[in-house]
């Protein structure tokens, strides 16, 4: 009986857990004491440190958001760009796919702008241009909807160091390939941003060379930045805010 007694009341309590995690329990309460604003719609996965100390921020909204992949994730934007309104939503790994699917974090946090770049995962994946422009297309919808100032920046082209592992062992360069890719998303993104009337901003101009990533503003990956990527990246940024 007292066994039984135990096992009812613990999956009592997880069911209490769960309802009160799906319907924001925790996040309403502290909100209500003033402890802390927590506005995460849902923990995405792939979160890291830069994302959380965005998302339970305690403001009303920000000034800037930057959203992409671990190349956005990678700049500490607040020093870079000396506001400390500005939002990192920068996921390692992420893809077209993940920023359509995780705008409402984007919403939550009530931006006058936002920054988007994201695209590379995609065609490490081997996925076509034609597929990363019609996800661009409904971020972009989407996100005219809030009244958003919205920048499409162009994705990087990656350096020549490189390299994905091949089946067999073998290091193939295929920088080549997927900078062809990059090139021709970028040029089809500055039409469309055109078309649906939001900014683009060329950060190739700055930042490559005869559609290379320039050795100075890469790592040793050739995908991400250096120190001085990040700063060239930010001084682009800077006059975009300002105009």
């Amino acid at each position: 009986m007292v066994k039984m007694l135990v096992l009812t009341n613990m999956v009592l309590l997880i069911f209490l857990a769960v309802v009160s995690f799906r319907y924001q329990v925790p996040q309403k309460v502290l909100n209500k004491l003033g402890i802390i604003k927590f506005q995460i719609s849902r923990i995405y996965p792939g979160y890291g440190t830069n994302n959380l100390i965005s998302l339970t921020h305690e403001r009303e909204g920000f000034d800037v958001i930057m959203i992409g992949d671990s190349i956005t994730y990678g700049g500490d934007w607040n020093s870079l760009l000396n506001n400390k309104n500005v939002a990192n939503l920068g996921i390692n790994g992420d893809s077209t796919d993940g920023v359509l699917n995780r705008l409402k974090d984007v919403f939550l946090l009530k931006p006058t702008t936002c920054f988007i770049m994201i695209g590379i995962n995609d065609f490490q994946g081997d996925r076509s241009v034609e597929t990363v422009l019609a996800n661009y297309r409904n971020i972009v919808t989407e996100m005219k909807t809030q009244n958003i100032r919205i920048i499409i920046q162009s994705v990087l082209h990656l350096g020549e160091k490189y390299y994905i592992n091949r089946i067999g062992g073998k290091n193939k360069k295929d920088w080549e390939k997927i900078n062809n890719k990059v090139k021709r998303l970028n040029e089809e993104l500055e039409t469309m941003a055109i078309e649906l009337d939001v900014e683009f901003a060329d950060l190739n101009k700055e930042l490559s060379s005869n559609n290379v990533l320039e050795e100075i503003y890469g790592d040793e990956s050739g995908l991400h930045l250096s120190v001085d990527g990040y700063k060239k990246w930010a001084e682009i940024i800077k006059q975009i805010i300002d105009r």
